[in-house]
């Protein structure tokens, strides 16, 4: 197959698979759903506060200039992850997580967890009509992912697309984001 034109498709188009397993491991049908629990809430945000809490601590050790108009969002997102799941009385688990070593893998992550907040803008709309008080009053990530938008995102494509211009690069970053992808499976 070759490779798409456009890097930002191609990483989409490579992950797929991952993407749509991980979809079904944290149960975003389920989320959209009438049974959706208090229960489910603090797994998904655990999940959500310790992959991000990982992709923070992470990502500085690459830190290519691109990623300075990142860093910002992605510290926010770790500590209101942490915050929501402190809210609802949740423990953060612990998570394989695959620290990026080369700028093409922390684009890799970078696309898996950017990419992540435009799903989590719908799911934070549902989340706000939920009737568990515990679930409406720790939004924050959500709220934060609904901040993000399709404007925030056109950018990193933009990133994606500059820095992945290179073939190898973009099947080092497909890698990573499929290992990134797997690391939302692997908390315990």
């Amino acid at each position: 197959m070759d490779p798409s034109p456009d890097p930002a498709r191609y990483l989409r188009e490579q992950t797929a698979a991952e993407h749509q397993a991980t979809e079904r491991y944290l149960g975003a049908k389920q989320i959209l759903g009438p049974d959706f629990t208090l229960p489910a809430y603090v797994r998904l945000v655990g999940v959500q506060a310790a992959v991000w809490s990982a992709f923070a601590a992470a990502a500085p050790a690459v830190a290519p200039a691109w990623y300075a108009d990142y860093a910002p969002l992605v510290g926010k997102l770790a500590r209101a992850a942490a915050a929501d799941l402190a809210g609802v009385g949740g423990a953060e688990p612990t998570v394989d997580y695959p620290e990026p070593t080369t700028a093409a893998e922390l684009l890799g992550a970078t696309y898996v967890h950017l990419g992540s907040l435009l799903g989590g803008g719908f799911i934070h709309a549902a989340l706000a009509r939920r009737p568990e008080e515990a679930v409406r009053d720790n939004l924050r990530f959500y709220a934060a992912c609904a901040d993000f938008g399709r404007a925030r995102w056109a950018g990193v494509q933009r990133v994606l697309d500059h820095e992945l211009a290179q073939p190898d690069r973009r099947e080092q970053a497909v890698a990573h984001a499929r290992r990134t992808f797997a690391a939302y499976r692997t908390i315990t």
